[in-house]
């Protein structure tokens, strides 16, 4: 029930972000995903959901003892990644519910589902992003909310450079973690309202029962203090974008690893912000890529896995430090060229 500064700083939130309602989270992500999903399922309903998603939606399930339908992302074997989400498979799963529901009849102009709710994840933790204006049409045409774990995406829209915000393309919850690309501290996030499909009343039930009663008011201001920080900057946003074009163009200089992006993932958007790094074939894993940058060149990964590594950039990364990043993938690169050719 914020009254005064906290009310007025989440109404600027919301108007930033062009949605009804915005509430800061200070147990991060995880409490917006549990709060979303308690607003718009009922207890033993059901659920279309992402396979991909966070564990906080197999957390929801299980608590709200819920049925889960799952969504498949898109394969991306040839850098060993998931895709989006499909609009196509969304709208088979939701008519196939409304069959099942009209029984003998096959009546489905109704369009009655048991499935209350639809959650994806977009971006994911790679950077693919679904086409989330068709999915929430396609949900919306069965009078069912569109979720959205757009925890990765708390910066899209303030540059164009970005795919749209979730909540720019007709989602009606998006989630979204500030401490992942803006300056907040872990922990912070900012649950988003953008239509009147949830009542803001069942949303506002929701987070009383997973947020503490105690938040910390160091990390409500630094939550606040990210956002402002993104709308204030617009320089520095504007030379960070800059950055980041001159890396990627660099980066197609490379011989063995590959700089991934929209194009090479053939998705429907990407987020240039998020530089995965693919060794698949270069005579080296992502965990060995991963320790060559942490030992040799002092830079950290945020996560490597067999075939990529992640490196996660924000506002504040500087010229500087992408120049740093290139000298050492540069030169991992031409030691894995010059690998491969004394094995020929």
């Amino acid at each position: 029930h914020a009254e005064g500064i906290l009310k007025d700083a989440m109404n600027e939130a919301a108007a930033i972000y062009g949605t009804d309602r915005s509430w800061y989270l200070v147990n991060g992500s995880t409490c917006g995903i549990l709060s979303a999903v308690f607003a718009t399922t009922e207890n033993g309903g059901k659920i279309l959901t992402a396979r991909n998603c966070h564990k906080a939606v197999y957390h929801a399930i299980c608590l709200n003892r819920l049925e889960a339908e799952y969504l498949y992302p898109e394969e991306i074997t040839e850098f060993g990644i998931n895709g989006g989400i499909r609009a196509e498979d969304v709208r088979k799963a939701l008519e196939k519910d409304a069959m099942h529901c009209a029984g003998n009849s096959g009546d489905v102009r109704g369009k009655i589902t048991k499935i209350q709710a639809v959650l994806i994840t977009s971006p994911t933790y790679e950077g693919v992003v679904s086409d989330i204006r068709v999915i929430a049409d396609v949900a919306h045409e069965y009078g069912i909310p569109l979720i959205v774990d757009e925890a990765h995406g708390a910066h899209l829209i303030f540059h164009e450079y970005f795919p749209d915000s979730a909540a720019q393309c007709g989602a009606d919850l998006v989630i979204q973690s500030t401490h992942k690309t803006l300056p907040s501290f872990t922990q912070t996030a900012v649950l988003h309202l953008c239509s009147d499909i949830v009542a803001k009343e069942q949303v506002e039930e929701s987070i009383d029962i997973y947020e503490t009663s105690s938040p910390s008011y160091l990390l409500m201001a630094s939550a606040e203090y990210g956002i402002m920080y993104m709308k204030e900057n617009q320089g520095q946003l504007a030379e960070y974008v800059d950055n980041l074009k001159n890396f990627r163009r660099k980066c197609e200089q490379l011989k063995k690893i590959s700089l991934l992006n929209q194009k090479k993932l053939n998705c429907f958007a990407y987020d240039n912000g998020k530089l995965v790094f693919s060794v698949k074939g270069c005579g080296i894993n992502g965990k060995e890529l991963f320790q060559l940058l942490y030992e040799k060149y002092h830079i950290e990964l945020e996560m490597e896995n067999l075939t990529y590594g992640i490196a996660m950039t924000s506002i504040c990364d500087k010229k500087e430090d992408f120049d740093e990043l290139w000298k050492a993938i540069s030169e991992i690169d031409k030691m894995c060229e010059e690998k491969e050719k004394k094995n020929r």
